[in-house]
């Protein structure tokens, strides 16, 4: 990876349809195990590899005062012979924790969120080749 990286942060109110992928993913909630974790799945990929989309908190304590959420992706896919028999499985997971102090306003926190989307975005996506590759 580039010694610097020179990154734009994202301004979500130019999101629009003409810069992302036509195709909307719905993820409707499925039963969890948890109270803490809210659990959704698509099966956009296909029924024998489901997406399943994790959202958790820790809330704040009185001790440390600190918030800790996640959102994650867990992705499997499923490896087909010709018949379309499953023949081997892979899993991978892509997340988003994030720690946020109490005194953390949600505008400032915002701004790190839409930086860090940038940067992992910018040029392509060359930060996300260079997580995947192990480059530091």
């Amino acid at each position: 990876m580039n010694d610097t990286v020179t990154a734009h942060k994202l301004v979500s109110a130019n999101i629009t349809g003409s810069v992302v992928d036509g195709t909307a993913r719905s993820f409707p909630r499925v039963a969890s195990n948890s109270n803490v974790e809210a659990i959704r799945q698509s099966l956009h990929v296909s029924s024998v590899s489901p997406t399943v989309l994790r959202v958790s908190h820790q809330p704040r304590k009185l001790v440390n005062g600190m918030q800790r959420s996640l959102c994650a992706i867990d992705q499997t896919l499923s490896r087909l012979d010709a018949t379309s028999n499953v023949i081997s499985t892979s899993k991978f997971k892509v997340a988003f924790q994030t720690d946020i102090p109490s005194d953390v306003t949600l505008t400032e926190w915002r701004e790190a969120v839409y930086l860090l989307i940038g940067i992992l975005t910018e040029s392509n996506g060359a930060v996300l080749d260079a997580l995947y590759n192990s480059e530091l």
